[in-house]
């Protein structure tokens, strides 16, 4: 049984282990992608409103401790998931702000610990 803490958690889309093997599940509104855990780029790719933010928050969730590089196309869309990972990750101690960086051509934004520990 889900707690009332973890079902708070839960993203729309969560995303679930594969029960033969390493790798993960991400249902979305128009189907599954199996997407195998392994080092590299993965491209998820459907349409509009078909869960991938929501399914990729999940990823962030659970995968964080690997290395996330999140891009999208515009920088309303970054500045939402910047202002979740804070509000959702950063808030309930999952991750730290100085393991957080927005990169795009018009906006940088290094949290104040990595920037001092860039200069120094």
């Amino acid at each position: 049984m889900i707690s009332g803490k973890e079902a708070a958690m839960r993203e729309l889309f969560d995303i679930t282990p594969h029960s033969t093997g390493p790798g993960f599940r991400m249902r979305l509104k128009t189907g599954e992608i199996d997407v195998p855990d392994g080092r590299g780029g993965y491209i998820v790719s459907s349409g509009m409103g078909s869960g991938k933010t929501e399914s990729i928050k999940s990823l962030i969730r659970h995968k964080h401790d690997e290395g996330i590089l999140y891009c999208v196309d515009t920088r309303d869309e970054l500045e939402k998931m910047f202002g979740w990972i804070v509000e959702n990750l950063v808030v309930e101690g999952v991750l730290r702000m100085e393991d957080v960086m927005i990169i795009s051509l018009s906006l940088i934004h290094i949290s104040e610990p990595t920037r001092l520990a860039l200069i120094s």
